[in-house]
Formats: structure tokens, sequence, C-alpha cells
């Protein structure tokens, strides 16, 4: 490698095949530091989306990953050395690029685990990206997760002490933290002290532009007529997609459905809710797809459900896809909607409730051209504050 060669090093614990939105950020970042004639290394473990391991190392689409071995013990209770293991393990990884890579490399990293780890490696520039409060999203998990056994409780109660120690140590490393979102940066002053930079992140303006709506819901089987409200991402608890189906039971509209679209822990539940409240003909469940972009395209209003969610962004997707957005008061649940959404611009901020979000859809559903006129709004506002490679900029000075 030339001397005068330009390097950033991404990392967190996850990437492709791995869909979400840390990964998909990591890929965009990737992407910019291509465009702008940079040599991009991705660290991350080989852990993949089955129960098979990726290879160590791999040169995909211009960019150099490199992998450190997930821990995955035969003996369930040894996980509770997880944390530490894969500290050591994504550091040794780290160690080895110093031998071609100088220390002073600015690194990126999305994940506790990776930042602390090229700091243990004698990485001196290492910039973290927070996606979220770990401990707030562990305490999260514990409550809303119903299936969870003494064991696996037990093992918890021993992880997640070391994953809030290692993100405290990953972000008093760090050389700078950033976030996406004001109200993610109160909460980091609040937990650690600090005072993250504010950022934004992009949109892949390829994939979430306008379509002809009616076209590609005869190409996908949806009628023309029908009033389409959408929710989408990974089914869990904190993503409030109850709220939606509890709404649909109390609309005053009938010529309307609600389409679910992802897979999760919570899928089954949401079934089941939708059956006995008699809304089969009304609410679709669809599994996780590849284009989520065709499905804003075809929907009316994108509803954002999430009762924690440190960003959103399905909000800014559904905006670059010209479909409003209707959110619960971030007054009233932990989450950035009121500083995306302009209300009665480019969507709705409504209180925490399902009948909230009733009267809201049945006041939109006749409201259509006034919609369409609030899609265009939302399509302007991402097309000038959103760009992957204003992140990429901002990240590397």
């Amino acid at each position: 490698m030339n001397s005068n060669d330009k390097v950033i090093i991404l990392t967190s614990f996850y990437y492709k095949p791995h869909i979400g939105g840390v990964e998909n950020s990591l890929a965009y970042l990737a992407k910019s530091g291509l465009n702008n004639d940079y040599r991009v290394i991705l660290v991350c473990s080989d852990s993949s989306t089955n129960n098979k391991r990726l290879g160590s190392y791999e040169f995909s689409e211009g960019v150099e990953i490199f992998r450190f071995r997930n821990y995955h013990p035969k003996i369930p209770l040894f996980k509770i050395f997880g944390p530490i293991i894969n500290t050591i393990r994504c550091s040794l990884v780290a160690k080895k690029l110093t031998k071609q890579i100088a220390r002073s490399t600015v690194v990126i990293t999305r994940h506790y685990i990776t930042g602390y780890a090229f700091y243990l490696a004698g990485f001196n520039s290492v910039k973290y990206l927070i996606p979220g409060i770990v401990e707030e999203q562990d305490a999260f998990y514990l409550r809303g997760n119903k299936n969870k056994t003494l064991k696996s409780s037990v093992i918890l109660w021993f992880i997640i002490p070391q994953n809030i120690w290692l993100q405290r140590r990953a972000i008093k490393t760090a050389v700078q933290s950033f976030v996406f979102s004001k109200y993610l940066q109160y909460e980091c002053q609040r937990k650690f002290k600090i005072s993250p930079t504010i950022v934004k992140p992009g949109v892949d303006k390829a994939r979430f532009y306008f379509r002809d709506r009616a076209e590609l819901r005869k190409k996908m089987g949806f009628s023309e007529n029908e009033f389409i409200a959408l929710c989408i991402g990974r089914i869990t608890k904190h993503k409030g997609f109850e709220f939606a189906i509890e709404a649909f039971k109390n609309l005053q509209s009938q010529n309307v459905r609600l389409l679910i679209v992802g897979s999760g822990p919570e899928k089954e539940n949401l079934q089941q809710l939708a059956l006995q409240m008699n809304l089969e003909s009304k609410i679709e469940f669809l599994d996780h797809s590849i284009s989520p972009e065709l499905f804003y395209s075809i929907s009316n209003v994108f509803l954002m459900t999430s009762i924690h969610e440190t960003f959103g962004q399905t909000i800014i997707e559904s905006m670059a896809s010209n479909i409003p957005v209707i959110a619960f008061d971030s007054n009233e649940v932990d989450s950035a909607s009121n500083e995306i959404i302009i209300q009665n611009d480019t969507g709705f901020i409504i209180p925490f409730s399902s009948c909230a979000l009733s009267n809201c859809l049945d006041k939109c559903i006749n409201q259509v051209d006034r919609l369409n006129e609030m899609g265009r709004n939302g399509n302007s506002i991402i097309a000038r504050d959103y760009q992957w490679d204003n992140l990429f900029s901002q990240l590397i000075l």
C-alpha cells in the first residue's frame, strides 16, 4: 500500500448478510469512502444469519472485510464470558492491521465491543457513532421477552453488566462520539455526562423515491382503490405494532388495509391479536423484504408506532418515497420522531394512543390530495438534509 493512500476503518459486531439500520449505515459509509478514493476496511464478527460461520477475510464490492471469531461456547453457561472474549478476539484482528496501517487511521465504530477493541489494539482515532444506550436496550429486552427461561435470565444478568461497562469504556476512549438525534444526545448527557455531536444519516435515493403508485400496486397485486397504511421493521415489542392493529379495530372507514412487513419474535402474537379482533381481512402480514422501497411506494401513509426508537431510519425512507408519516409524540414515547417530522407539513405527530391513531387515519383517508402534497414536502427535505456523503465527511474530519 502506498503511504499516501487514504484509509478508513469501519467496524461493528454484525455486517452483511445481517440486515438492519447499523449494518446498512456501514454499507453506505463504505460506499461513500470508496467514492472518495479511500481504501475501506471493515471489521466485524464472523456471525451469519444461519448457524454457519463466515470466512475470516473477504473482498466484497471494493471493501476489505476482516472477521473475528464470534464466541459460541458448547456449554450455554459459558456465554457469560462472551462480551470479554469477543472484545479480545476483535482486538487481536485489529492488532494485526497495525502491521500495515497507521494507528492514527480513523476508525468509525457502531458497536461498543469493536470500538473498545480497536482502542486496546493501539488505534488512537476511534470515533463512536452511537446507535443506542445498551443499558436501556437490554432492560427493554428483559421486560419484553416472555420466552426467557431461568437459565437464560441468569446468563443475561451476567452479560448485561459487562455490556454496560464495555459501552462506557468505548465512549470514554473514543476521540469523538456522534448520534443521530437530540433525543439520544440527551440520553448520553444523562447517562455518560458527554454531549455527542449530532449528525444526520443518509437515504439511498436510488432506492427510495417516488414511483407511480397505481402501476406498482397492479404489479404487486394490490387494489388501486384501497387506502394502505404501512408498518415495516423487525417485529419486536418496542416497535409498538399492536397499536396499529388496535387502531384498525376502531376505524370508521372500510376500504383500508394495514401492511405489516417484517419478521421477529412478536409476529405470531400480533397475528393472533389480529384474529381475535376479526381483522384478518384488513391486516396483511408479509415476511421481511429485501425491497422495502416497493412497500413504501404502494402505501398512502407510514405508521411510526415505536415506543423506543433512538432515531427512525424508516421515517426518512418513507419521506424520501413521498409518503407522509404518522408518529406518536416524542414527549410521550422515547423517540426522535418530533425532530424529523414537521407537523402538518410532512406528517402528523399524535398523542400516544390507538384511539388517536384511528382518528388520524380516518381524517387521512379523506385527504388523499393533501397527503400527496405532504409527501412531496418530505421528499424535498430528505433530498436537502440527508446524504450519506455528508455524514462520511463529518465523521472523518
